[in-house]
């Protein structure tokens, strides 16, 4: 085999020349492949912000309207008056049933404008509960989330999902608008679809997904029900809770990617 130096100076002359297109060609070459993988994943990154920023203003202009309602219901005039004569006991039948139609009738002028609630209950101190229940959903609430909705002093509370009935819930201690006494808690039940249609129909990157957690890092809402009340750790590889609280991250675990 002719050896570089043996070879006939032409020969030389091109190698050499073809070492010097070819060199740069593949060193240009690899460095845009890289710097064009890089530009991409900036890219994706930003447009998958982008749609989560549009879609978390979306489920907070939601969130919003829901907790109007139930600040209408805890403020109403009738409600109020209703609550008080029920905390101080009513023997006669009559009464309790005029006390149970007059909040019937307030609840039920909220619940028909809003197809998102599927049930809204008052309930007074002394337990008993008055409702509408158009979603035929479980009603109950838990001493502990009394307490819970007591400490907050007429705020907005918001549990989580319930996954058998796939409702979220708010909640508020329903304060005297006289005096500021605590005279009972209203809960309303939204379905869990009326946010997630908020995003249903999101195209990311046909192999994405998008979900909501709470941040105790539990989902709130999914595409896949099964997979409501669930660690997001359970579901999402790479994703913690503490992660969620942070500044936009990338995630890419195995076959597992997610922003």
């Amino acid at each position: 085999m002719m050896r570089f130096r043996d070879m006939p100076i032409r020969n030389k002359l091109l190698i050499s020349f073809l070492v010097l297109i070819i060199l740069p060609v593949i060193t240009i070459g690899v460095f845009s492949y890289y710097t064009s993988q890089e530009l991409l994943k900036r890219k994706i990154e930003q447009y998958a912000n982008d749609i989560l920023m549009e879609t978390g203003e979306n489920v907070d202009v939601k969130i919003r309207e829901i907790e109007r309602v139930s600040f209408q219901i805890v403020s109403n005039l009738t409600i109020q008056e209703t609550l008080r004569k029920a905390n101080l006991g009513i023997k006669d039948e009559y009464e309790k049933i005029r006390v149970e139609r007059a909040i019937d009738s307030q609840l039920k002028g909220f619940v028909p404008l809003y197809l998102d609630i599927a049930a809204a209950q008052v309930i007074s101190m002394s337990g008993t509960v008055y409702y509408v229940n158009p979603g035929s959903v479980t009603i109950d609430i838990s001493d502990e989330e009394k307490q819970i909705l007591k400490e907050n002093k007429g705020g907005a509370v918001w549990f989580g999902t319930n996954p058998w009935s796939q409702t979220i819930r708010v909640g508020r201690a329903i304060n005297s608008i006289v005096n500021q006494e605590l005279i009972g808690y209203a809960i309303i039940q939204i379905r869990e679809s009326s946010v997630h249609d908020i995003y249903r129909k999101t195209d990311l990157f046909k192999s994405g997904d998008i979900f909501i957690t709470d941040l105790d890092g539990n989902i709130v809402s999914h595409r896949d029900k099964i997979k409501l009340g669930e660690p997001v750790e359970s579901v999402a590889a790479g994703i913690t809770k503490e992660s969620l609280v942070s500044s936009f991250i990338t995630v890419d675990s195995g076959d597992t990617s997610g922003v």
